[in-house]
């Protein structure tokens, strides 16, 4: 679990929340997103939510709600938690194999 601080992306979208008098139930019976992912968001326990597109989708469904960009908190999410993808390894040259021309029947 990650610390919670003020200029991360758990805590601005605490910040923005609290400052617009939403409770957690008030979030997330606007985002219907649960009270469980939602603190789960603001304490930056990412690990607790499903993966892929799903953590990405919440933190922007949240931000939209408390008045935040979306792409931008999004962009922010992805950068600090998301792993990175390793670039495919390049092709070494030589002879190409058509695998579907290799079958023979």
């Amino acid at each position: 679990m990650q610390h919670i601080m003020a200029d991360d992306v758990g805590g601005r979208l605490r910040r923005a929340r609290e400052q617009r008098g939403l409770s957690l139930r008030d979030a997330a019976h606007r985002t219907k997103l649960s009270i469980f992912t939602l603190e789960a968001i603001e304490r930056n326990d990412f690990g607790r939510l499903p993966g892929g597109m799903f953590r990405k989708a919440y933190v922007r469904t949240l931000a939209a709600e408390v008045g935040l960009d979306p792409g931008e908190l999004a962009s922010e999410y992805c950068a600090r938690f998301e792993p990175r993808e390793e670039p495919a390894p390049p092709e070494r040259p030589g002879r190409r194999v058509d695998r579907a021309r290799s079958i023979r029947t």
